[in-house]
């Protein structure tokens, strides 16, 4: 069903999934800046690509990665869900291998936590559970001025072969095999927990895009850094990871207003839609210039 109030509403997103056959693979699926790392032997990799500005201001060599963590527009996407019919999404296979740590996260964690960081506290923790925990802990330690999503997945031997696990005995004695009706149990098992996980990840996929939808409805006007207006799309200090972006920016500066005018903007005035709120700047503008148009008054000689 279509609705035109919530065009341009998105969500980014990172996944993967375990593919079959002898040699191991996952498929990496990514949309927007959430990021997938893999960490293999101490060292930290990151294996999708962002899509975003700063990205692509990297990619061009304008600023570099660490200046890309702290800049201005840092969270502006250049690809979402959400906001067109389509989407490019960026799919791709990855050999792993075992003993592999992949990271699947939100800007949340990157914003705060650099890579360097992320890698040293992946190497603290043998857990995946307590890696994911540690990560969030650090970022919100760092300013957690966003939310953060975590998930740690390991790379573990293949454990689809029955294998009997028992301890240290001195006794030379034979070891049973394991029963068929284990391993059919156990595989009974592993098919109930993925059908677990899916629908708990479909729920949490549904309140996301329930709360994007929220989160980049309506807009509002504010200040850039440079002290010029703008028209800011979403809600005042952002939902969840779902910042405000700038729809349109003017050259109108603080000083250039009348002080109700200014004050409307310092409380952030909003509106339903933004062709309302162009309309309500166009309509300033033409105030400041009426107010800043002087007659020149006509001189009259007598000649006597």
């Amino acid at each position: 069903m279509d609705d035109s109030a919530q065009s341009g509403m998105g969500t980014t997103v990172t996944a993967l999934a375990v593919l079959p056959g002898e040699e191991p693979r996952v498929m990496v699926a990514n949309v927007g800046d959430s990021r997938t790392y893999v960490w293999r032997n101490g060292r930290l990799d990151r294996i999708s690509i962002d899509h975003s500005y700063v990205q692509e201001l990297v990619n061009e060599g304008i600023i570099t990665p660490e200046e890309a963590r702290t800049h201005p527009r840092r969270n502006i996407v250049t690809r979402a869900l959400g906001i067109d019919r389509s989407v490019q999404v960026d799919v791709f296979t990855y050999e792993v291998r075992t003993g592999d740590r992949l990271v699947l996260c939100s800007d949340g964690l990157v914003d705060e936590v650099s890579d360097a960081e992320i890698s040293k506290v992946i190497g603290q923790h043998s857990n995946a559970q307590e890696c994911a925990e540690a990560l969030i802990m650090v970022a919100n330690t760092n300013g957690g001025r966003d939310n953060t999503t975590v998930v740690v997945v390991d790379i573990a031997d293949d454990i689809s072969a029955p294998v009997a696990v028992v301890p240290d005995n001195d006794d030379t004695q034979q070891i049973e095999s394991v029963p068929p009706v284990l391993v059919k149990e156990k595989r009974r098992i592993t098919v109930g927990m993925t059908l677990f996980w899916s629908a708990l990840v479909i729920i949490v996929l549904g309140v996301i895009v329930i709360m994007g939808v929220y989160g980049r409805s309506g807009y509002y006007l504010d200040f850039t850094k440079d002290d010029t207006v703008a028209i800011y799309r979403g809600r005042v200090g952002g939902v969840l990871w779902f910042d405000p972006t700038i729809d349109t920016e003017t050259e109108l500066k603080g000083d250039d207003l009348p002080p109700d005018i200014l004050r409307d903007v310092m409380t952030n005035r909003e509106f339903a839609s933004s062709s309302q709120a162009r309309k309500f700047l166009s309509l300033v503008q033409q105030v400041i210039l009426n107010s800043t148009t002087t007659t020149v008054p006509t001189t009259t000689t007598t000649v006597g």
